[in-house]
């Protein structure tokens, strides 16, 4: 079975998960390719074969002559070496003339009329078909219906040899249309003479008259069975014991035949037969346990049979998900999330399905129980009789490990958490399966140091045990910090979520290497510290103990990548490149000028040319030189009366800014309210005060904003939240939480930062006695400040969404809104309840109950709040009449208008912004509001 790597639920089609045959699956033909079951077959039956480096080439060329050799080994016929042919251009020592001189000599091919076969011409579909057709028997049958070409396309049609076959007929036939071609003919009955001489006649040979049913198939000793494997060496349906004792064996319970008279005979009163059946190399057949599918066997010796390949059967249907998809789980059905969101969810129905764990049989209830957990289980589900209801359902729970030595040579090897992997490869009775990622398998010279291994037995232990399956999954980790933590459930590494394999492996903060298992989940880590930088602003200073051990200089900094950090200093740190200083030396230049452990936090914007540095890390991390720089003061800083206003055109704010300028923002002088920014935060006209520093080209690539530097753009786009998560900053020394919301209409979702700091919220919140920041919750609309580095640097809730509340669905910031008004004379705001929508030019016309109207156009930025509880909300992007409740709410109970009836029933909500008379948001509630007069 194809290794599925996922952690959303997905619905597939069977075919697109399985396909096992007796080969090596080629690189260029994907398990969902048109021609994918043709080409496999053939392949595992030995008809038509690829190329060395692992492709088929389907959209290749086929010559006559390699044509000729398909269907040579179609009929099974037994060619080898080199043959005298009929064919001037055929040289008996030609690689392929054995083969031409037996399609020639059974009348398949006449040749090209003039004494020549070309064999290296293209084959075309005509040619091809024609060869089949003959080879068929069906040669006098195409002769009455009008000869070469067409009598032969009829019968070709006639009996579905060019079912999915568009090229034309005389196009060039390439190696998927061949494929598709023989495969389409191995179950044609084939057509004999039954007569001779004056009596000649012929007969298809469909199993009809007396005569047996005939096919490719049948010269190939391979028979045709549809049916499920039921027994494996490790599991067997119905049964916890092995249905098999032999590893090279399956057993499998078939239902229909494919015209053999020995399987026919086989089926019993019941029409179902049983047997074991030898496996062919490279056959996973195993991997079928529970699903309905079709095999290929063939005849070893009399009454002997081996499955050559195996393919999955037209009406059956697989589910793979995770633990983590799942939200409700009863006997008679599984209620699974859809999305990584978690907020669609749909309902799969159970026929009292049979219920495996681990290749042990139990019931549902073990199902029941994962749910809600964290356990890192695989869950397949079956249907194959569809009727849409899934009657069986495998779990597969595996344990994972890094790998820490390998001994090859001694068939083992050992993990970090210490255990042993031992093997006896010439145990015949004992299932080994060692695969990589995507199945394929591998020797113990294929795993390295830190390999992940995923892995599941039964018996003992990882040395003792009845059976063993290993997936190597490589160097499965990721790099980085935790810089989120969500529950006991997930963490997210450097902005990404990753799902937790058991509580505490990862933790807020911790930085280094984590390792996944197969369903992207963090099952072991190994931690570090790393940290570099170059301009930095200091927050504080301070001599004091080191670890416990010695005296030395602390220095508390904010650095150009926006982190928060705290260093000590090397013994005989340089200062401004040439200065050794001792690292407890009372009077250090820089560090000792500075506030030492300052109680005021104005200070931090003080002494504000001292604090602006760089530095040097040594590969301990701490600080080996640091150093003053000379810096220009602009604006207020200077003395002007007012700060200088930005011209985002020319980057110009007191000097010409770069891209890559680096900028400290201190205009709120709190540690939490400090932060790096680069220039796209600055806001076109805004006036700013503060420092530049110049390099040696002159450039200025360092700028420090002392004055308004936290104004938010009045004229951005509303945010609005769709989800909000706490962290911690500054080396979790700072409560944050992470939001993700959308805006400007785009439905990728967006994150910001937001500091637990009164300062950053603009204006004040207008509740009284709520605090801004707890109360940042899904389907606020917000407008914020980007400090550059992902860091709300000011923010304010213009609309504080409320849930379960039947009269309302938003509580107006009227401090906001009105501050935001105040900036831009062109902004406003506009709440209420939706009383009709009518057609308008370009969009739709929004009619209040009070008459007024106003045109939302097709541009505008729209979007729908789902759901009336927080935990269940979600925000819906692209449209704001996405439900069906906002049409014409606006009558009371007697179906009559009346604005004033206490019984007025229900209404939609919205908010929205307007731009210059055109609204640019327009936000609705999917809820009907309970409401009377309005």
């Amino acid at each position: 079975m194809k290794n599925l790597k996922k952690v959303l639920a997905l619905v597939v089609a069977l075919t697109m998960v399985l396909g096992t045959v007796g080969f090596a699956a080629y690189t260029d033909v994907a398990e969902d390719a048109g021609e994918y079951t043709a080409v496999s077959t053939l392949s595992s039956l030995g008809i038509l074969t690829g190329y060395e480096d692992g492709t088929f080439k389907p959209d290749g060329d086929i010559t006559r002559a390699e044509f000729s050799a398909v269907v040579c080994r179609a009929l099974g016929a037994k060619v080898s070496g080199t043959a005298a042919t009929p064919f001037t251009d055929v040289a008996a020592d030609h690689w392929a003339s054995g083969y031409i001189a037996y399609v020639a000599g059974q009348k398949i091919v006449n040749g090209m009329g003039d004494g020549t076969f070309a064999p290296d011409a293209n084959v075309t579909v005509e040619q091809a078909v024609k060869m089949l057709v003959v080879a068929l028997g069906f040669e006098p049958m195409a002769a009455q219906r009008g000869g070469y070409p067409t009598g032969y396309m009829v019968v070709a049609n006639t009996y579905g040899i060019t079912e999915g076959i568009a090229a034309a007929q005389t196009a060039n036939a390439s190696r998927a249309i061949v494929s598709q071609l023989v495969y389409n003919a191995l179950d044609v009955p084939m057509m004999e003479q039954t007569g001779f001489g004056t009596q000649i006649e012929y007969q298809i040979q469909d199993g009809t008259n007396g005569k047996d049913y005939k096919t490719l198939l049948t010269n190939l000793d391979v028979a045709k069975l549809d049916g499920v494997v039921i027994g494996t060496p490790i599991i067997a349906y119905g049964d916890t014991n092995p249905a098999t004792t032999d590893i090279n064996k399956v057993a499998y319970r078939f239902y229909e035949v494919y015209e053999n008279e020995y399987f026919e005979s086989k089926l019993n009163s019941d029409n179902v037969g049983e047997m074991e059946f030898e496996v062919a190399e490279g056959v996973d057949a195993a991997a079928y346990f529970g699903i309905a599918s079709t095999i290929y066997v063939y005849e070893l010796a009399k009454n002997k049979y081996e499955i050559i390949a195996i393919m999955p059967g037209e009406d059956s249907t697989i589910m793979e998900f995770g633990v983590e998809d799942l939200d409700e789980v009863s006997a008679s059905a599984i209620e699974y999330y859809t999305s990584a969101n978690k907020y669609d969810t749909k309902t799969l129905r159970l026929d009292s399905p049979d219920v495996y764990y681990n290749y042990a049989q139990t019931t549902i209830q073990d199902l029941i129980d994962l749910v809600d957990t964290i356990a890192d289980v695989e869950i397949t589900v079956i249907e194959n009789t569809g009727d849409n209801k899934f009657d069986m359902i495998i779990m597969k729970e595996y344990a994972y490990a890094r790998v820490e030595e390998v001994e090859a040579d001694r068939d083992r090897f050992t993990t970090s958490d210490a255990s042993t992997f031992a093997f006896d490869f010439d145990d015949e009775e004992t299932p080994v399966s060692i695969v990589d990622k995507n199945g394929d398998a591998i020797t113990l010279a294929d795993f390295a140091e830190d390999d992940v291994i995923a892995y599941v037995f039964g018996g003992v232990n990882t040395r003792n045990y009845d059976w063993i399956e290993i997936i190597n999954l490589g160097q499965n980790a990721v790099t980085g910090t935790v810089n989120e933590e969500k529950g006991t459930e997930a963490v997210y590494v450097d902005g990404t979520e990753y799902g937790l394999y058991e509580a505490g492996v990862a933790a807020l903060g911790d930085e280094g290497t984590f390792y996944l298992t197969r369903t992207g989940k963090i099952f072991d880590s190994e931690k570090d510290a790393s940290v570099s930088g170059n301009y930095a602003y200091i927050l504080a200073t301070a001599l004091s103990a080191d670890g416990g051990f010695s005296k030395a200089w602390q220095v508390k900094m904010l650095t150009k990548e926006g982190e928060v950090v705290t260093y000590s200093v090397r013994d005989g740190f340089a200062v401004n490149t040439t200065t050794q200083i001792d690292e407890d030396a009372a009077d250090a230049p820089i560090l000792s000028d500075l506030d030492v452990n300052a109680a005021d936090p104005s200070e931090i914007n003080e002494d504000i040319t001292k604090r602006i540095v760089t530095y040097k890390l040594d590969s301990k991390g701490k600080i080996r030189e640091i150093n003053s720089v000379d810096s220009d003061a602009f604006g207020k800083a200077a003395g002007a009366a007012t700060g200088k206003e930005y011209d985002a055109d020319s980057q110009y704010l007191g000097a010409e800014l770069e891209d890559d300028t680096v900028i400290f923002n201190i205009s709120n002088p709190t540690e939490s309210g400090v932060y790096t920014a680069t220039i796209s935060t600055l806001v076109n006209e805004n006036e700013y005060s503060g420092y530049y520093i110049t390099n040696d080209k002159d450039e200025v690539d360092c700028l420090v904003i002392t004055d308004g530097g936290s104004q938010i753009d009045v004229l951005q786009d509303l945010a609005i939240i769709s989800s909000v998560t706490d962290i911690t900053v500054d080396e979790g020394a700072t409560d944050a939480k992470k939001v993700r919301y959308y805006v400007s209409g785009e439905e990728e979702e967006k994150e910001i930062t937001v500091v637990d700091d009164e300062e950053v919220s603009i204006p004040q919140w207008f509740k009284a006695g709520v605090d801004a920041y707890a109360s940042l919750s899904v389907g606020d609309a917000i407008m914020f400040t980007d400090d550059g580095n992902g860091t709300a640097a000011a923010y304010t809730i213009v609309f504080d969404a409320i849930f379960g509340d039947a009269t309302k669905a938003y509580d107006e910031n009227e401090t906001a809104t009105a501050a935001i008004t105040a900036e831009d004379e062109d902004v406003t705001f506009i709440t209420g309840y939706i009383d009709d929508i009518a057609k308008a030019n370009g969009g739709k016309a929004i009619v209040l109950a009070d008459g007024t109207r106003f045109t939302v156009k097709n541009t505008a930025n729209a979007y729908t709040l789902y759901n009336k509880t927080a935990n269940k909300a979600r925000v819906y992007v692209g449209s704001w009449d996405a439900v069906e409740t906002i049409d014409k709410v606006g009558t009371n109970n007697n179906g009559t208008k009346d604005d004033t009836s206490d019984d007025f029933e229900e209404a939609t909500y919205f908010v929205a912004k307007k731009f210059n008379n055109t609204i640019k948001d327009f936000i609705t509630y999917s809820e009907r509001i309970a409401i009377g007069e309005y």
